[in-house]
């Protein structure tokens, strides 16, 4: 099969996409392989997607047709071309209104192409400056893409932020408005535009270096001959650009590393696991909490990894093989409760995510106030479940991947209030950071059972 383009397979991809029904990194998967700049085109599809929103008000405002009139065909290759145009400046304007074009040619008339190429010439004509610092910048003209940097239109586009700093934010930054609301309530704006901008930030891949397989410094010295630029973000934990295909790294296949992001890594930090103790991973899959713990227990404590879904609970078995851990045994569902009581219950729950927006781009599609109420009772359901899972001593290990306090430290009180058994230890946040290195956001609490400490 002749390879296509990165532009012509992303048009495909966001075109065919469903957020609401399917995971965006499973829809690149499949089709990744028709195309040589698979690196290009992953930007394309997670970037015109993060940025939807953003780039229908820009179509609606300078098109000259409301967005819901333009065919489904049209307005990927104009969704994909707008984001181009103003995240992407090393791209030159000209390269991306004619591949536009003529993708167009091959697919539509001459009327088609001619839209298509008058919609992209007056965006093009309305940017003044596609990398405008923000600090000097008029927020209404301005499109952030990145915390330092923006593209800058000659003409205001966005509300004032003045007058409705959650109609700039939500329009700018294309997040639910809900969203950016509590994030004002909880943080204030200048938080607030941060988590924006790390929310739509192209993450860099984040490495835990297996210390039973490999050393830091070796580790590094393989990335480097590989042709990345690695930066030691902290003991164990490496961050490149440009990876590509992980799996083609050199070491994946040796187990010499896993891919976890810095806020998932500060999780078995906090709980320090010792190697005499009985663990259990609750809601596992796919094992990268799993396995962090088998490696900071030497492999040798007694580890055991369930999950409510058994396809995904074969994926922690997967990661362990390849991590050469012996330490991990996985167990079905409903038979966590045999080798119980355990020292410790590792739960990382199912929440709403928001911590992860950058990587999971589709959740800014699927969330809702609604929907978060609802992922609170099943939170405090597992807490409960766990809770009669340890020792008259034992600890839980609670965390997400929310920054939303009604999912963290506020239903830890929840809990406390509920079950006098247990009290809190520790608790560490993490919030999304843009910068160097970049990091996602998370949430982690110990909660002890009786009066000792674990650690």
């Amino acid at each position: 099969m002749k390879p296509r383009s990165a532009r012509s397979l992303a048009y495909k991809i966001v075109r065919r996409f469903d957020p609401q029904r399917s995971h965006v990194t499973e829809a690149l998967a499949r089709e990744l392989s028709r195309t040589e700049d698979r690196q290009r085109c992953t930007d394309l599809v997670l970037g015109t997607l993060r940025h939807r929103q953003t780039i229908d008000h820009i179509l609606a405002t300078l098109a000259g047709r409301p967005v819901p009139r333009i065919s489904p065909q049209l307005l990927c290759v104009l969704r994909v071309a707008v984001y181009e145009l103003c995240y992407c400046h090393q791209t030159p304007p000209y390269a991306i209104v004619h591949e536009a074009v003529e993708d167009t040619k091959r697919r539509g008339g001459r009327k088609q192409v001619a839209f298509v190429n008058g919609v992209l010439r007056q965006i093009g004509r309305q940017i003044s400056d596609r990398q405008a610092l923000i600090s000097q910048t008029d927020p209404q003209t301005l499109l952030v893409t990145g915390p330092t940097h923006g593209c800058e239109f000659g003409r205001p586009l966005l509300p004032h932020l003045g007058e409705d700093p959650q109609g700039y934010l939500t329009t700018c930054f294309s997040l639910p408005a809900w969203l950016v609301q509590s994030w004002l309530d909880t943080y204030g704006f200048e938080t607030t535009r941060d988590l924006c901008v790390a929310s739509n930030r192209r993450p860099a891949t984040t490495l835990r270096v297996n210390p039973l397989q490999t050393t830091d410094a070796e580790f590094l010295e393989s990335l480097v001959q590989y042709g990345l630029s690695p930066t030691l973000c902290e003991p164990g934990l490496i961050q490149v650009r440009g990876s590509g295909d992980v799996t083609e790294i050199p070491g994946f296949a040796q187990g010499h590393f896993s891919i976890q992001d810095r806020a998932a890594y500060q999780v078995v930090n906090l709980m320090q696991p010792t190697r005499d103790e009985t663990l259990l991973d609750y809601c596992a899959a796919p094992g990268g909490k799993t396995t962090h713990l088998a490696e900071s227990t030497q492999d040798r404590a007694r580890i055991y990894a369930t999950d409510k879904e058994s396809k995904r609970l074969q994926r922690v078995k997967e990661n362990a093989d390849r991590l050469r851990l012996k330490s991990v045994i996985t167990l079905p569902w409903e038979a966590v409760a045999d080798p119980a009581p355990y020292d410790a219950v590792l739960l990382d729950v199912p929440c709403s995510n928001t911590g992860v927006l950058a990587k999971r781009v589709e959740v800014r599609y699927r969330l809702s106030a609604k929907g978060c109420v609802h992922l609170q009772e099943t939170q405090l359901e597992l807490l409960g479940r766990a809770a009669d899972l340890i020792t008259a001593k034992g600890y839980i290990c609670y965390s997400t991947c929310s920054i939303q306090p009604d999912e963290n430290d506020r239903l830890i009180q929840r809990f406390l209030e509920k079950d006098r058994r247990f009290q809190l230890a520790r608790e560490s946040l993490m919030l999304p950071s843009a910068g160097e290195p970049d990091q996602d956001g998370g949430y982690v609490a110990i909660l002890v059972r009786g009066s000792g400490l674990p650690g």
